[in-house]
């Protein structure tokens, strides 16, 4: 099951729930639910869910809300009297990057080859923040808790073919349109190529961060997780500077940049002096201090607004964001790629933000 919790004003929301999911929906893998934390029961089975352990990489914590959107992945689990419910989590997100789509296919592979199980309906249409109820299935024709034994399985047509000789089909040979235009077929494919190669960029980059590092194993999505959960750790406050703060650090961790998101999240601080940012990053500063790692902000004298945003290791490597998007990898002074800049100080970060 993929479960989206986010509301009117947790960050990310609309696009999680109507593009990234929608890309993954198709794939057949999985029940998918909106929930809505505004309007979501405490006391229900998803509102346990959400208020699981935060420092886990389980749910939201205690209050089971958030200002950004949280999405996790489960693993679904036969109950004694025969219903389905939501057990461990395989993989969450916090808000919505380019690279969740194909993380979140990589994940439900892993999750559909752990052992026995119940099975459940997969598919759906996310409901954006629906009025009511406060959690919507993504597919309210298709029952999630039908009885699971054997004998039911032969008089469902949801489950399997009729015919016994059809075989699943492969979710990417799709029939053609016949009102497809020219150039599409050849953008389907590359869309296709391209989500293969991030998946195999974001395996190299996992090898990469724990190579020599540690023995834990977390997933590189786990790593990403724990970066807020030290931000968390260090108190800072709610708001358009821990959001920056947050997704600089994330995608530090990832090595997947967006320049114009980070500089958008830039502008959303508003207007301040040097001396308040700098004192906004204190006290994260001598968290990391340990590792070598500090985070630095620059402050446009006349309008408030920060031009640049740099991470820096002892070392001499940085990562600096511009106000106009650039994300610029260097090191001893020397320019070099910013994933390069990235993955050497992500893995000065790892004993700070590991899960």
């Amino acid at each position: 099951m993929v479960v989206v919790f986010g509301s009117q004003s947790a960050l990310d929301t609309q696009k999680q729930a109507t593009q990234t999911l929608r890309e993954n929906m198709n794939e057949g893998k999985a029940v998918y639910l909106f929930v809505d934390t505004d309007k979501l029961d405490p006391n229900s089975e998803l509102g346990q869910v959400a208020r699981r352990d935060d420092k886990q990489g389980l749910g939201l914590g205690a209050t089971g809300k958030s200002d950004l959107v949280f999405t996790g992945v489960y693993k679904t689990e036969q109950r004694p009297d025969g219903s389905v419910g939501i057990g461990k989590s395989v993989a969450t997100f916090w808000g919505d990057r380019g690279e969740i789509s194909a993380t979140m296919r990589e994940q439900l592979q892993f999750a559909t080859r752990r052992g026995p199980g119940p099975e459940v309906t997969p598919g759906g249409d996310p409901s954006v923040l629906p009025p009511r109820p406060s959690v919507v299935p993504a597919r309210p024709d298709q029952p999630t808790d039908r009885p699971q034994g054997p004998d039911d399985r032969p008089n469902n047509p949801t489950d399997r073919p009729t015919d016994p000789s059809d075989k699943p089909k492969d979710p990417n040979d799709k029939p053609k349109d016949p009102e497809e235009k020219p150039g599409e077929t050849e953008a389907r494919e590359r869309k296709r190529q391209d989500e293969e190669r991030r998946v195999e960029a974001r395996k190299k980059r996992y090898k990469e961060l724990v190579s020599g590092t540690t023995d834990k194993g977390y997933s590189l999505e786990q790593y990403a997780d724990g970066w807020g959960n030290f931000l968390d750790r260090t108190e800072m406050e709610s708001g358009a500077s821990r959001d920056l703060v947050n997704q600089v650090g994330r995608q530090m961790i990832t090595g997947d940049f967006d320049g114009k998101q980070l500089a958008g999240l830039m502008d959303k601080v508003g207007a301040t002096d040097q001396a308040t940012m700098d004192q906004k990053l204190q006290e994260a500063n001598k968290q990391l201090a340990d590792s070598g790692l500090q985070l630095k902000a620059k402050v446009n004298p006349e309008s408030g607004k920060i031009s640049e945003f740099e991470v820096t290791g002892k070392d001499g490597e940085s990562l600096r964001i511009t106000s106009d998007g650039r994300v610029i990898g260097a090191n001893g002074g020397k320019e070099i790629t910013a994933s390069q800049a990235s993955i050497r100080l992500a893995k000065r970060a790892e004993p700070a933000a590991c899960p």
